[in-house]
């Protein structure tokens, strides 16, 4: 089973489903993933989902801890546009960034990304590497300002990034 986005956590549930409810052997790939599973139940599926994520992609990102770190991000810094001339409010966001960051915590009801995860990345010279991990893997844990958050995501990038790493994968 397979998908991307949406279709991506559509076809991981549904593997989970067949796979420990039903019995069925089925195996599932997901391109974009967005977290849609407990953290136990994430780590179980391992052995047959595997997750791909591709560098700053928010759709793997978008847990709902993530989009509450987002949101509070955006309140502060507003907070600070509406206080203070822009430069001294440009100099504040990093502290703000930090103080929300530093509030944040895992909340049991967060959910991750299912199975195994390949994290496949840009090193800025133009070459593609790629890192195995699960839902757990720290660069899901945040939402990273970046100009190519959605780009990142588009169904032709992944098959760059995968075409990209592929030759080199074991």
């Amino acid at each position: 089973v397979t998908g991307h986005s949406l279709g991506a956590g559509t076809a991981c549930l549904l593997a989970v489903l067949l796979r420990e409810d039903i019995g069925i052997d089925v195996v599932a790939f997901g391109f974009a993933t967005p977290p849609v599973i407990g953290k136990d139940a994430a780590l179980r599926c391992k052995p047959y989902i595997l997750s791909v994520v591709h560098h700053t992609d928010v759709i793997p990102r978008a847990s709902l801890r993530n989009l509450l770190l987002l949101s509070r991000l955006m309140d502060a810094v507003l907070q600070l546009r509406q206080n203070q001339d822009e430069e001294t409010a440009r100099e504040g966001v990093v502290d703000a960034v930090k103080q929300v960051v530093s509030s944040a915590h895992e909340t049991p009801t967060d959910l991750y990304v299912p199975g195994k995860v390949c994290y496949i990345f840009a090193d800025g010279k133009g070459d593609y590497h790629s890192a195995m991990h699960d839902g757990t893997l720290p660069m899901l844990a945040t939402i990273m300002p970046s100009t190519t958050l959605l780009v990142d995501h588009l169904a032709t990038a992944y098959a760059t990034a995968v075409g990209a790493v592929q030759p080199n994968a074991h």
